[in-house]
């Protein structure tokens, strides 16, 4: 995946687009500080990277709001522009049936109890980023709920 956002810093660089260049400079800016945070240098793995452009992508969320309460017009549409570069790195989210599903077969295994939630909600996020998709913490919880009581 970083290889792709080089990529794709390289082909905006050539096509002189500042935006796109800037959004993915960010990312593997990102990408540079979580390798070298920790006492051992460490190698991004996807999962990583995926969480680097979503903290990335709710910043831009939240500036966008900012600079629409400001009444800021251009900043808005740059933002926006940020927003949808952003979305274009990240997985696909996991359609409602095949969560549903993931659920369930979870449920199965694990006592559909309360005290279970969060043990539960773990699990499916591990199984739906284990297929490669990004798992929706939010519809995740809603799902779980609904099924335990």
């Amino acid at each position: 995946m970083k290889t792709k956002i080089e990529s794709l810093l390289k082909e905006s660089l050539k096509a002189k687009d500042s935006i796109a260049t800037s959004a993915y400079r960010e990312i593997i800016s990102g990408i540079k500080l979580f390798q070298t945070s920790g006492k051992v240098a460490s190698i991004a793995s996807n999962n990583d990277i995926v969480k680097i452009i979503d903290n990335a992508l709710k910043q831009h969320l939240e500036s966008k709001e900012a600079f629409e309460k400001a009444n800021r017009e251009q900043s808005v549409k740059d933002e926006e522009r940020y927003i949808e570069l952003l979305k274009a790195l990240l997985p696909p989210e996991l359609s409602q049936e095949k969560l549903l599903e993931i659920v369930s077969n979870v449920l199965a295994e694990i006592q559909p109890l309360k005290q279970n939630m969060g043990q539960i909600i773990k699990k499916v996020k591990e199984i739906v980023e284990a297929q490669g998709f990004k798992p929706d913490g939010g519809k995740i919880s809603e799902i779980v709920k609904a099924k335990i009581t």
